[in-house]
């Protein structure tokens, strides 16, 4: 059975401006956010509109009055939730930042299967550095460092659930 939605104009306007393809049907538009929230297959349009400077995005975050690019803020959290809650293990910490916050590589990885990656492919796909690294009580990891202008959101709206604020600079 189908259900007939009714919005102001005024909200139909502020939805166009922050959900690229607008020009698919309501219902669309409607499964695309949905589908973004729920972290299911998430297309690969931009979702949220923020600085556009080519294919590069450049955005900068302010995280405990530091600015931080996307993959440095990532890190940043991830060291300080660990620094918050001792004891943490490998499987503790990948329920609290799941795999689908970040996609293929997820949010973080054991320190040798980072390795292992960048001496295969020549890649740096996570922070590997030995001050990047970050040890819990049973794994050392390494962070992802590959963060775009659509995983970043999902990620930051969910580390707002588990009470950080973030703000986007201007």
């Amino acid at each position: 059975m189908e259900k007939v939605i009714t919005i102001s104009e005024e909200l139909y306007r502020r939805l166009e401006k922050h959900v690229a393809g607008f020009g698919d049907s309501p219902q669309s538009v409607i499964e695309r956010i949905l589908d973004f929230y729920e972290g299911k297959n998430l297309p690969t349009e931009r979702l949220f509109s923020g600085p556009d400077m080519g294919d590069r995005d450049f955005s900068k975050f302010d995280f405990k009055g530091n600015a931080y690019g996307k993959g440095r803020l990532v890190l940043a959290i991830v060291k300080d939730y660990v620094q918050n809650h001792p004891g943490l293990n490998f499987g503790d910490l990948s329920e609290i930042f799941p795999k689908h916050l970040q996609g293929s590589h997820g949010v973080f990885n054991k320190e040798s299967i980072a390795n292992d990656i960048y001496q295969r492919t020549g890649h740096k796909r996570y922070y590997i550095k030995p001050e990047e690294l970050i040890q819990l009580s049973d794994e050392r990891i390494a962070v992802c460092s590959q963060w775009g202008k659509t995983n970043i959101y999902k990620l930051l709206r969910h580390v707002e659930s588990l009470g950080y604020e973030i703000k986007a600079q201007e």
